[in-house]
């Protein structure tokens, strides 16, 4: 099957329609996908993106640069890679794309290491209890869990 699609620079815009989106929610053998200067955008494209993204597991990189995609579609596109807003978002996360997009970074946490797709689940975890600049541990997100289950959602 189709591996690489390269469609950057081809005034692509959906307007709305979620037509990509679909596409990637389908989960086809695509590795790689180049979107690169085209007019998408915020409002109706990235979040849209964001959403096929959740479920693709075959994708490994996205090149969304020289749109019009910025903060809150970088917001929205991080969250299908890292939706840290509790372990069992984390864990039902998208843990194999890279995306590009914009001057707004979108850090790369699901590079190859070691352990592959679980070894990203255990570091993404592992960052959401420890955060890399806080003094705190986020141990209110074990206050649902038994004690003795603990172990278990670290693994």
């Amino acid at each position: 099957g189709l591996k690489t699609l390269h469609l950057t620079g081809n005034d692509i815009s959906t307007d709305g329609s979620s037509i990509i989106a679909d596409c990637l929610a389908a989960d086809p053998p695509l590795q790689e996908l180049f979107l690169a200067g085209n007019k998408l955008n915020d409002d109706d494209d990235a979040e849209l993106i964001a959403e096929g993204l959740k479920t693709n597991t075959n994708l490994k990189k996205i090149d969304l640069r020289d749109n019009a995609i910025v903060r809150l579609g970088c917001k929205a596109l991080f969250k299908a890679i890292f939706n840290d807003e509790s372990l069992n978002s984390v864990s039902s996360s998208n843990h194999t794309c890279d995306i590009l997009a914009s001057s707004y970074k979108i850090p790369c946490i699901n590079k190859e290491i070691f352990g592959g797709k679980s070894g990203v689940l255990l570091a993404k975890k592992f960052a959401m209890i420890a955060p890399p600049n806080d003094q705190d541990v986020n141990v209110h997100l074990f206050s649902e869990v038994p004690p003795e289950l603990i172990h278990k959602v670290l693994k």
